[in-house]
């Protein structure tokens, strides 16, 4: 059963780049990569490409709407004018829709058509629509959270030249208590690594909770 991945995680936590890398990069690409940096990898695993059809090597990039004109921005976003945003909110054209900071989101209605149709789809979401989000699409959400460790999050606050010392105590107090009330069923990822290993880890909760991709392994490299 094809899956939509709900992407959560506070302000830094890196979404925006694990889902331009999950653009370029596939399942096989992945598993191909992983096994050439192993000495002895297993001698069972499948081919890639006898593990999954097609639609199972990648995992969709859903694009989202957005009332305000982020140009500088990295996320798949497409900007709408307000009374644009709510005429197709008006008309069904959403299937998830949600206000934050004054400002309003939206997911197409096609990622229900792309997931009934077995594709999986990953989505940056909300962490307060979440519980509509799980009523709308029930036992094919799966819910990932984003974690990051202060000393790598100050890091990356420090290295993009604009965040000062105000900045920078917010986004770690958000961060601190992000995850704070999320349910039971949400999956954490720590983002303490490489890109590489970060998509890996998401391709894992996916193995984890798709029956059809049971027998699909990912291995990582387990020296430094």
């Amino acid at each position: 059963m094809a899956k939509l991945i709900y992407l959560m995680g506070a302000s830094g936590s890196g979404k925006d780049t694990l889902l331009n890398y999950l653009k370029a990069h596939n399942i096989k690409d992945l598993e191909h990569k992983q096994l050439k940096t192993r000495k002895n990898p297993p001698t069972t695993i499948n081919p890639p490409h006898s593990i999954f059809t097609d639609n199972k090597q990648k995992i969709i990039v859903a694009h989202r709407y957005i009332t305000h004109n982020q140009e500088s921005c990295d996320e798949s976003h497409i900007f709408l004018y307000e009374n644009d945003f709510q005429f197709r909110l008006e008309n069904s054209f959403f299937v998830m829709a949600w206000k934050s900071n004054n400002l309003k989101y939206a997911v197409g209605r096609e990622v229900y058509h792309w997931v009934n149709g077995g594709h999986n789809v990953i989505v940056n979401g909300s962490r307060a629509y979440l519980p509509v989000a799980k009523k709308i699409f029930g036992d094919s959400l799966i819910p990932i959270c984003l974690n990051v460790p202060e000393a790598i999050l100050v890091e990356r606050l420090l290295s993009n030249g604009h965040a000062s010392q105000r900045v920078i105590e917010q986004r770690l107090s958000q961060a601190r208590t992000y995850a704070n009330g999320l349910p039971n069923y949400t999956h954490f990822i720590d983002n303490d690594c490489d890109i590489k290993t970060l998509a890996i880890r998401l391709y894992q909760i996916l193995n984890t909770v798709d029956d059809e991709s049971a027998n699909f392994r990912l291995y990582e490299e387990l020296s430094d």
